[in-house]
């Protein structure tokens, strides 16, 4: 995450045109059953060729870019950096595989498609699991800043209908 525009500016001229691989991670355990999984999702993402004014450009129209990882938002105007991406997971990506934490929820017995839980915009809330999600992005160009977010369940949680 380059944290300041001359830093961004900086690593999408070097990353314009090549090929970087990030790593994105995701864990989850069950306190009750012991259940533990994790998994380390691989994207792969091809940069397009990028003029020193494309990249200027884009860094006014989306400020935020220099908190993401490779200075590329690419849930919005930052797909217009990339040529191509290869992953099993979209959401890898932007930092968390959801496919796989789905998957895993499922193996705990949670069906986020029965009414009884909520998933909404990374907030989880799921009546007796502790769930500790670490997601990151790593690459050979790029600094790694792990993200972590956990739910602990008290005696007077409730649900969400």
């Amino acid at each position: 995450k380059p944290m300041s525009v001359a830093n961004a500016q900086q690593m999408l001229q070097e990353l314009s045109g090549k090929q970087i691989t990030f790593y994105s991670a995701v864990c989850l355990l069950n306190t009750f059953s012991d259940g533990l999984h994790h998994h380390v999702d691989k994207t792969v993402v091809t940069m397009r060729e990028l003029t020193s004014e494309q990249i200027a450009a884009y860094l006014r129209r989306e400020p935020d870019a220099i908190y993401c990882a490779g200075a590329a938002k690419s849930e919005s105007l930052g797909a217009a950096l990339l040529e191509k991406v290869e992953t099993c997971d979209p959401n890898a990506l932007i930092g968390l595989p959801i496919f796989r934490l789905i998957d895993f929820l499922q193996a705990e017995g949670v069906d986020l498609l029965y009414p009884y839980y909520c998933l909404s915009s990374y907030t989880f809330i799921f009546h007796h699991l502790k769930i500790c999600l670490q997601s990151f992005t790593l690459s050979p160009h790029l600094s790694a800043h792990p993200t972590r977010l956990a739910y602990y369940p008290t005696s007077n949680s409730k649900s969400r209908d």
